[in-house]
């Protein structure tokens, strides 16, 4: 018997098209993967989210992706993407997403 997952959908990275490679932009978040965290910014309609996506499917990278909204503001929710995100990347990456949080919560 097969084990069902959940999955909520601010935790399931977008469904592509086909889209256009963009070799530059992979070479810049291949670097970045010395890091532990890289930021991304530009304008709505810029294309962030396909660049990541796109990039997380073509290197095969495994993703934990969390969707940021007015629901992120509501406690409920966060603790359940949280458990969550916990579940399924395993019971030692629950310690570092609690240190993430106690994180954000001192800023």
């Amino acid at each position: 018997m097969t084990q069902r997952k959940s999955r909520l959908a601010k935790l399931t990275p977008p469904t592509l098209p086909v889209v256009l490679t963009r070799a530059k932009l992979f070479r810049v978040l291949d670097r970045a993967q010395t890091r532990p965290v890289t930021w991304i910014t530009a304008p709505a309609g810029f294309g962030k989210t396909t660049l990541v996506a796109s990039y997380l499917k073509a290197r095969r990278r495994p993703v934990c992706w969390y969707r940021l909204d007015e629901g992120a503001a509501d406690p409920a929710t966060y603790a359940r993407c949280k458990t969550e995100l916990a579940r399924w990347a395993g019971r030692s990456a629950s310690v570092e997403l609690q240190a993430l949080a106690q994180t954000i919560r001192s800023r």
